[in-house]
């Protein structure tokens, strides 16, 4: 910029730091935190970014209100959210102003058709893409007849009988 100032950009983070995966929240953390430190180093005099970190709670529904929070508190853009519900339940509220989200962690295949007015980004495969690869490894690797074991969770459940329907 023109000005002595630099431009502050403030970056939202949906952290499950409640809910099923709530031992991870940590670490997400302090990965979005390196993040913004380098990116204050590369951009030091034009833009200073600031991270504010919200619950989603790992729900859709708390994800919703932590992302209006954010939008309210002038995010420019959502990292996250890591479960898949959250990532939906925040997309709702996000698109709708036209906030763009970056999930680090969501899986499921309904990210991809999401109603999300191209505001929806992932860093991850989907479990059906993750499925494919997990059946060619296997089918590589000789097995013949593998038990398919998950968690009893939506991702876990996903990921199952995704595999189950491309083994061959």
């Amino acid at each position: 910029g023109c000005g002595s100032e630099s431009q502050a950009v403030k970056i939202g983070l949906l952290a499950p730091q409640t809910g099923p995966i709530a031992q991870y929240a940590p670490g997400f953390e302090d990965a979005a935190k390196i993040a913004i430190s380098e990116l204050n180093k590369t951009h030091e005099g034009d833009f200073e970014f600031e991270l504010i970190v919200m619950d989603s709670g790992c729900d859709g529904t708390q994800a919703a209100t932590a992302a209006q929070t954010l939008i309210d508190s002038g995010a420019s853009v959502i990292i996250g959210a890591a479960c898949s519900g959250a990532t939906l339940g925040a997309i709702a509220v996000a698109s709708q102003a036209g906030v763009p989200m970056v999930s680090y962690a969501s899986t499921s295949p309904a990210i991809t058709t999401a109603d999300d007015n191209g505001h929806l980004f992932r860093v991850v495969p989907s479990d059906a893409q993750q499925a494919v690869a997990l059946a060619a490894v296997a089918s590589a690797a000789a097995v013949s007849n593998p038990a398919v074991l998950y968690m009893t969770n939506d991702y876990g459940a996903g990921l199952g009988d995704n595999f189950a329907s491309n083994w061959s």
